[in-house]
């Protein structure tokens, strides 16, 4: 991508991990939790909802973010419905 390549001591990785493993594993849980299976239609609401709750998310550690519309889904049946709005910009910030 031709951008500066920034390292990340795999040691500092680890350890934060293992610090917040627990709040890690909660966030987790409520994301499994949400029964979001794009490629059903009646549960599209709930594609609507981990969308906003990844929104929701991102915004609580400084992130900036956008949901946007991406078009039309063609069904089996030939139906065309909206998919639910994506989460396709999202700029988090390094905390000192």
């Amino acid at each position: 991508f031709g951008s500066k390549m920034y390292s990340f001591p795999f040691e500092d990785f680890s350890r934060v991990v293992d610090e917040n493993a627990e709040t890690y594993i909660e966030r987790l849980k409520e994301a499994v939790a949400i029964p979001s299976v794009s490629a059903e239609p009646e549960r599209r609401h709930e594609c609507v909802r981990m969308a906003e709750w990844a929104k929701e998310w991102a915004e609580k550690l400084g992130g900036v973010t956008e949901l946007h519309d991406i078009g039309e889904q063609e069904l089996p049946n030939e139906k065309k419905i909206p998919p639910p709005q994506s989460l396709i910009s999202c700029t988090l910030t390094p905390r000192e």
